[in-house]
């Protein structure tokens, strides 16, 4: 397999590179010094995920395809890799496991090939839950893999600094790129300080960019970096201000679990990462939370409370008013969990649509006895 990518430099994506870089180089958190800085000539731009994977897999710096490893909730499922030819996909959802694997396959080459790369999403679990990219980074140096980095959707190259630990970072050119629910396209940005850095590269170098499926002429003019910070803000206040009024909802505790890598329930690596504040930005939480209902009948009952239609939603259910959806069920998302990406619509209409749709659930009784609910493991 093969994708026509024709190179295509234009003012836009030069100021786009450019400012993909200064929010990578804009504050880092204590104690994290980089031995080298990203410059625009370190970031590709690609149509899909999927040339980005494809151009990744493919350089030699495996030696061939790659033995592939996924962590947690990816946008890349192991179809996408084999579908590409690579030799060998496991997708796991904790370290722990992770780590057994890759200890076994380097242990014990002669019953499974070692493992040439990891991908990992930050946060990277259906319930927001962070890995340790730097227990990570280590496991990636001793055992000679290359670690990727993938913000699908949360909004990462402002709250937090993954390049410390990554050896690619692949972002989503979405709605704080787009400022509206449109794909735009993807940013694969190489780490200079990565050892793998000649190999992929050079690979990514000789395929050029491509172009982009929406026109992100703002990264073009003079106040594109305030305005880019202004909808993370947004996204990031929107988000959080949903999970507070959730989480202040009389009995909730009692019908629901909610996570968001605000909470402690989602484990604390999220907040050893986080940009120190500036005087224009301030790190926040990302767009995307989970709530976790006893059985799918909540999720059911709360879609039809949901009024308001701009929300993006990443759900698994039986019937309406979803369809049942593959992308969920791949990444490990139940039939009793609503997975949200928040964008930058009016704060207080959000809040309000959240709260009228857990009254729903409340109404309904569906869950008059129901203890609290137990934490997903």
């Amino acid at each position: 397999m093969s994708f026509p990518n024709p190179r295509v430099d234009t003012d836009t994506h030069d100021a786009l590179r450019q400012l993909i870089v200064n929010l990578l180089e804009r504050t880092t958190p204590a104690g994290d010094q980089r031995p080298c800085k990203v410059l625009p000539n370190d970031v590709y731009l690609f149509s899909h995920f999927e040339q980005a994977l494809y151009e990744l897999c493919h350089a030699n710096w495996a030696g061939g395809d790659p033995n592939v490893a996924v962590l947690g909730h990816c946008v890349w499922q192991p179809q996408d890799f084999t579908d590409f030819g690579v030799k060998t996909v496991e997708k796991f959802h904790s370290h722990f496991a992770l780590d057994s694997y890759v200890r076994y396959s380097t242990l014990y080459s002669d019953k499974g090939e070692p493992v040439d790369a990891v991908f990992v999403q930050m946060p990277a679990g259906i319930n927001s839950h962070s890995y340790d990219l730097r227990a990570l980074r280590e496991y990636a140096d001793q055992y000679d893999f290359c670690l990727a980095v993938v913000d699908e959707a949360s909004g990462c190259l402002a709250n937090v600094d993954v390049m410390p630990y990554a050896d690619v970072l692949v972002v989503a050119l979405a709605r704080p790129f787009t400022g509206v629910d449109k794909f735009a396209g993807v940013a694969m940005v190489m780490n200079p300080a990565s050892k793998y850095y000649p190999y992929i590269s050079q690979r990514v170098i000789s395929q050029g960019s491509q172009d982009l499926h929406v026109d992100l002429a703002d990264a073009a003019t003079e106040d594109a970096d305030d305005l880019f910070m202004l909808r993370w803000k947004t996204i990031n206040e929107n988000t959080t201000a949903i999970v507070n009024a959730l989480l202040a909802t009389d009995h909730v505790n009692d019908i629901c679990n909610i996570y968001h890598p605000s909470l402690s329930n989602c484990g604390d690596f999220y907040a050893q990462i986080m940009r120190p504040p500036t005087e224009e930005f301030t790190a926040g939480h990302g767009e995307m939370f989970m709530i976790e209902f006893p059985s799918e009948a909540g999720p059911r009952i709360f879609m039809r409370g949901l009024k308001f239609k701009k929300v993006h939603l990443d759900a698994v259910l039986k019937g309406p008013p979803t369809a049942p959806g593959l992308y969920g069920k791949l990444n490990g998302l139940k039939e009793n969990q609503l997975v949200f990406c928040v964008g930058v619509e009016h704060q207080d209409e959000l809040v309000e649509a959240f709260e009228e749709a857990i009254e729903e659930v409340f109404a309904a009784n569906v869950y008059p006895t129901q203890p609290p609910v137990l934490p997903s493991s």
